[in-house]
């Protein structure tokens, strides 16, 4: 093995795009930052310039490279923003050189998002804790449900229903 420079690895661009969160997890590292209640998300200048070193970094490498769309919860975004940032892959020439994936609660995954995540071709990341008991008990709402028990709201089980459809 050579000893390289740190900037030899770099794959894997993990991108926090949003602080916002659906879910208030007892071992969030945001648990006593208020700021996951705000939409706060980065600017399209922020991504451009993001989208503009990274081509040029994996282009003088000659590799592909992937990102992967971290929070808060991504899907906070919303696909609007969201399909803006897809876009300006395209327009800053980086589209060839990546792959998208993103990770997700999946609480907000319904059949409009499945059809985005397609179009895009965003592979998909789904935190789970182990057990429903042990998910509940640790990723609850901002008023403290578990989110499989919420019999009138929208849970992993619903989105992994539309995960099915999709597949």
């Amino acid at each position: 093995m050579h000893a390289g420079h740190a900037t030899d690895y770099l794959h894997i661009l993990v991108v926090k795009v949003v602080r916002a969160c659906n879910l208030r997890c007892k071992y969030c590292y945001y648990i006593n930052d208020d700021t996951r209640d705000y939409g706060s998300s980065m600017t399209v200048e922020t991504v451009t310039a993001l989208y503009e070193r990274y081509r040029d970094y994996l282009s003088a490498l000659g590799r592909q490279g992937a990102i992967v769309w971290h929070g808060g919860e991504p899907l906070m975004l919303g696909r609007r923003r969201f399909g803006t940032f897809m876009e300006l892959q395209s327009e800053t020439g980086l589209a060839p050189f990546i792959h998208n994936k993103l990770q997700t609660n999946a609480l907000l995954i319904d059949d409009a998002w499945i059809d985005f995540l397609r179009r895009h071709d965003i592979g998909i990341g789904v935190s789970i804790d182990t057990d429903r008991s042990a998910h509940d008990a640790n990723r609850v709402t901002p008023t403290g449900e578990g989110p499989t028990t919420r019999p009138s709201k929208r849970s992993v089980g619903s989105g992994g229903r539309a995960f099915q459809r999709a597949s």
